[in-house]
């Protein structure tokens, strides 16, 4: 709940900086396409899903290995969305990766 309380209105300043139109109403309408259509609800359940399975092994790798090992197994979580965001996804489409971003993620990698 305390999370939901300050990513809200963190998440409405952000976007009413990016965007033109308001955020409250990109928050409207979001929320009335992911409960109107059937595929939204899907590719929500699947991210919900995912999320939950990436926090449970985090937690895990910490509990086994240390906090170090969290934080050099996240450091490769960059890379790998990297890869994956030129496919067609079904809800947010694809986005191709440009030079410079190619450019920040080795540096990343680096060290």
């Amino acid at each position: 709940v305390v999370g939901l309380l300050m990513s809200l209105p963190t998440s409405l300043l952000i976007q009413s900086q990016q965007s033109e139109t308001s955020p409250v109403d990109d928050l409207y309408e979001g929320l009335h396409v992911l409960a109107t259509q059937s595929d939204a609800r899907l590719a929500y359940a699947v991210y919900i899903t995912v999320n939950v399975a990436f926090n449970v092994s985090l937690l895990l790798l910490v509990g086994y290995g240390s906090a170090l090992l969290a934080f050099v197994s996240l450091k490769l979580s960059v890379p790998c969305v990297a890869l994956l965001s030129p496919l067609p996804w079904p809800i947010i489409g694809s986005n191709p990766v440009t030079p410079t971003e190619w450019l920040i993620m080795l540096l990343i990698l680096g060290g």
